[in-house]
């Protein structure tokens, strides 16, 4: 499951130093320095008025192309000396739906959207949202954390992961690193149950929150690993790759052009329910 591995002790540092220039907010971090925005949160009615800085389309990994397409991310390397300009949302992770009308996608796409307050509390809480969408769609852009930084006085978190057949084919910022909440709705949800289970990432959090989903759902675990092989053989053929070592067969897939991909995984799915 390639697409939901992170490894947060990897990403950007936990620890940052936030400086004001020109009422925009950088960060610097291990990789480099970061320019975001500041946007400012007024509610009347909780008598909330208050800055919170965002940070958005920040790659955590390295771009998941060529040879790395269909294998674990690899923690993202430094920029060097430019200042990375996170005043904008990046592209979104390859899905055949209707969100690919309102969102470019890509399988450059392992970016993370952060919202700050500001002035940044000390040792913050961090949550982490992980979305939904059936392990097929849905992005990081379709959530704003603004008003949960500024209520809560936390630090959010939210992120991209391959979809589809890329990522299921076979913190930062003056938070406290001890007070970790990693969050998911529906297949999010499910994402964040799985970390429950799992050795490599039970000490990168404290706690976590489920929204409409969990591991335990019929739809979110596949027991049979036989039927998501021949799921895998199908969609290869759909595209040309018909060989029967594996290794070549991925080798074959990593060729092939991911809007191709993409359509055959959508074709093959159709057939797959009518079936």
């Amino acid at each position: 499951m390639a697409g939901i591995y992170y490894r947060y002790t990897e990403t950007l540092c936990i620890i940052a130093l936030i400086a004001v220039v020109n009422s925009q907010p950088i960060v610097d971090v291990e990789q480099g320095s970061i320019l975001g925005k500041t946007e400012r949160f007024t509610d009347e009615f909780l008598g909330i008025n208050k800055d919170i800085d965002m940070f958005l389309g920040i790659p955590y990994a390295e771009p998941p192309l060529g040879e790395r397409r269909f294998s674990p991310p690899i923690a993202k390397e430094s920029w060097g000396d430019d200042i990375y300009n996170a005043t904008y949302q990046r592209e979104v992770c390859m899905q055949y739906v209707f969100e690919a009308i309102f969102f470019e996608v890509s399988e450059d796409c392992l970016f993370m959207n952060i919202f700050v307050p500001n002035p940044a509390p000390s040792a913050a809480p961090v949550m982490v949202f992980i979305h939904g969408g059936g392990f097929d769609t849905g992005n990081n852009n379709l959530h704003s954390g603004i008003s949960l930084a500024a209520l809560g006085d936390v630090i959010v978190i939210f992120i991209n992961y391959r979809l589809g057949p890329f990522g299921f084919l076979t913190t930062a910022l003056g938070g406290d690193s001890n007070q970790v909440t990693i969050l998911g709705q529906s297949a999010g949800a499910a994402s964040v149950s799985s970390h429950l289970f799992s050795k490599y990432s039970r000490d990168l959090y404290k706690q976590v929150i489920l929204l409409s989903g969990s591991i335990l759902s019929p739809w979110a675990f596949h027991h049979n690993i036989e039927d998501q092989r021949q799921r895998t053989y199908e969609l290869a053929a759909e595209v040309g790759c018909t060989q029967t070592d594996n290794t070549e067969l991925m080798k074959c897939l990593r060729r092939i052009r991911a809007s191709v991909i993409n359509r055959a995984a959508y074709d093959v799915s159709k057939i797959m329910k009518i079936n």
